[in-house]
């Protein structure tokens, strides 16, 4: 499964990402595809936006992973800003 990651940078640009949310969160994992429920966006007080993503996945026959992940555009590049699992 091939995951495309479009984005806008700063000066309204088109750039793209290969490869699963998790893995530019956790580059030296190795993590399968999530599908995204929903992406949430924050303005801050400074003008600063962040993005979260919550992100979900059947790992078993009957168990499934969830996870939040929360990301920002810096110059052209999508770059996480924490993460959290949910258990």
């Amino acid at each position: 499964i091939d995951c495309v990651v479009k984005f806008k940078s700063e000066d309204g640009k088109l750039h793209e990402e290969h490869r699963p949310l998790l893995q530019l969160a956790h580059p030296n994992d190795d993590y399968s595809h999530h599908e995204v429920q929903k992406i949430v966006s924050l303005d801050d007080e400074y003008g600063n936006r962040s993005y979260v993503f919550f992100l979900s996945a059947k790992v078993g026959s009957n168990e499934y992973a969830h996870d939040i992940v929360a990301f920002e555009i810096a110059g052209d590049s999508l770059r996480p800003l924490y993460n959290y699992t949910i258990k």
